[in-house]
């Protein structure tokens, strides 16, 4: 049921986003289902020989807490006591697609 209900979320995340202002910006994808004040992001990361896909905000003024799918789009929990932090300091950002705006932004 919870890879049926993460399936159904991205589809319509997907859906409803729109190309605005094609002619002036055509990178810029605008996601009116999102709140852009955190910058939302989806970033793949190679982690200890694995395909990690995560999801979380890039503004540093905002809360958050990641989520991470494998790369079977299942989703994947870090082990007991590992951080975010200390992922990221040892994970290789391969892409990072911001859901507000630039996409495909290697960071």
């Amino acid at each position: 049921m919870r890879k049926i209900s993460m399936f159904v979320i991205a589809l319509f995340a997907f859906v409803a986003c729109s190309k605005e202002g094609a002619k002036n910006e055509p990178s810029i994808i605008i996601c009116p289902g999102f709140d852009c004040t955190c910058d939302p992001f989806i970033a793949t990361y190679q982690w200890d020989s694995k395909v990690v896909l995560v999801r979380g905000f890039a503004n540093p003024a905002c809360n958050f807490v990641p989520f991470y799918l494998n790369q079977d789009s299942t989703e994947f929990t870090l082990p007991a006591g590992y951080t975010y932090d200390k992922f990221i300091s040892e994970a290789t950002l391969v892409n990072r697609v911001s859901l507000c705006g630039d996409t495909g932004t290697k960071k």
